[in-house]
């Protein structure tokens, strides 16, 4: 007898891990329907499931970040400190420093860095910002977390206008950007 019989018993087999599995893959399976509905039929919620990589259960997240009361964040950079992937630049004199933001809702960061990072699958201009930044040295949480500053721009004003996401009016405006840049340089 091994020591985890003699500690454990011998009742879990095979069988039942299978069971306990299923049980528990159709817990989910009705908590994701349920997320679902729920986002389906908010009056936000079709903002929300027309974003990339989103699907049900990001989607519902995204929505719970962001609600209903359009008065709560006044510009894009709340939500970001909210969130935490925006940097604190700590100044002091001629010295001036970026430092990580601990002190958020971590729930909150995880979700939209995520979001971030399931984008990249379903949109050309994410993946070339994530891949832009690898290049530039940055590790993958950090050009994850880029990304997530970026996507929370552009989750805001779909909120606060009540628009759906279209990839290329949104990659339109990133071109007209880089051409007044250049202008300017």
């Amino acid at each position: 007898m091994s020591w985890w019989e003699r500690k454990y018993g011998k009742g879990w087999g095979v069988k039942e891990w299978q069971a306990m599995y299923g049980a528990i893959t159709e817990q989910l399976e009705a908590l994701k329907k349920k997320m679902s509905r729920i986002t389906s039929s908010h009056v936000l919620g079709p903002i929300f499931s027309s974003l990339p990589g989103g699907g049900a259960v990001m989607s519902a997240k995204l929505l719970a970040l962001m609600g209903d009361n359009q008065e709560l964040y006044s510009d894009p950079a709340e939500v970001q400190a909210y969130t935490g992937v925006a940097p604190i630049i700590k100044r002091s004199g001629k010295v001036s420093r970026v430092v990580f933001r601990f002190a958020c809702n971590k729930a909150q960061r995880d979700t939209i860095t995520w979001f971030a990072f399931c984008s990249m699958q379903h949109c050309s201009w994410a993946r070339e910002f994530y891949d832009r930044k690898r290049q530039e040295g940055k590790r993958h949480y950090e050009a994850c977390r880029l990304l997530a500053f970026k996507w929370l721009r552009v989750i805001f004003q779909l909120w606060k206008y009540g628009q759906r996401y279209n990839e290329e009016v949104h990659v339109g405006y990133l071109n007209k950007f880089k051409e007044r840049r250049l202008k300017i340089a």
